[in-house]
């Protein structure tokens, strides 16, 4: 989620992923294949540039699955590509929390993070989209079966909305302000697969790795004292409360992921 003129700007980073098969206890220290997959970019201009990639076992079954995923990526570049040419298009989409208040146009909720500033913006939301998604979209699948989809459209749409409540409250006699973009959305995707898979290495720089767990508590240390600034003209409150809500998603809708999380970190702190 940006709001205007700068666009959000952070490192390149790779994720050293494991894939759960469906005989794995996801959220437990049980796993079946490990891979470390580092692409070769050293700068990418995005809200949330963490990519999963996974080695599937089975064709057939990885082709069945991950359509919602694919899905909202399709609907997004349709209206961000529709609405790049048509300036009316995009003001009326995007959030601006003075018409909501004072015209009670409430979809802006939702349209703002289907659209974007501009195809670079695009491009490396979709691509964080994909990979994280894609994850999270198959880690659901094998905890709740054919349900995993619609609890995966409801995190990722809920998100959209949720993250931007506190921008509203912030700004809604702000008739000047204006943000779009998937960041609420992505962030809790992004959330969602470290609550799920906390010891999976995030890296930067390919050099600095950490395990999720750290460099999701960083980020969210820095998307809050960077929201108190509000200095740069990215709407970190938006990252940030996308971020908290994709916790709380899967903790109320897979109570056990909090108590796997706690095993795994505290086993990975001390040992236990």
């Amino acid at each position: 989620m940006i709001s205007f003129p700068v666009l959000d700007r952070y490192p390149h980073f790779c994720l050293e992923s494991i894939y759960i098969h469906d005989a794995c206890h996801l959220a437990s220290e049980t796993c079946c294949l490990q891979s470390r997959i580092c692409l070769p970019l050293p700068i990418i201009p995005l809200s949330w540039p963490f990519i999963a990639i996974f080695e599937p076992t089975n064709e057939d079954e990885d082709k069945d699955m991950l359509t919602v995923t694919l899905t909202l990526i399709g609907i997004t570049v349709l209206m961000s590509f529709y609405a790049f040419n048509r300036p009316e298009a995009q003001a009326r989409l995007m959030m601006n929390p003075y018409n909501i208040k004072r015209m009670g146009q409430y979809d802006r909720f939702l349209t703002s993070g289907f659209i974007h500033k501009d195809h670079t913006h695009l491009i490396f939301n979709m691509f964080s989209l994909y990979f994280l998604g894609t994850a999270v979209e198959r880690d659901f699948t094998i905890l709740f079966g054919p349900r995993g989809a619609y609890y995966f459209i409801a995190l990722y749409l809920m998100a959209i909305a949720v993250s931007d409540l506190p921008t509203y409250f912030k700004q809604k006699d702000n008739p000047g302000y204006n943000s779009l973009g998937a960041s609420g959305g992505v962030a809790a995707i992004v959330f969602a697969f470290i609550i799920l898979q906390p010891m999976q290495y995030l890296c930067i720089f390919f050099g600095l790795c950490m395990p999720g767990f750290i460099l999701g508590s960083l980020y969210i240390a820095y998307s809050y004292f960077q929201g108190k600034r509000s200095s740069d003209h990215i709407n970190h409150d938006a990252h940030l409360y996308g971020s908290l809500f994709g916790l709380l998603f899967c903790i109320v809708v897979y109570p056990p992921s909090i108590v796997g999380f706690y095993s795994q970190v505290t086993h990975w702190l001390f040992g236990q």
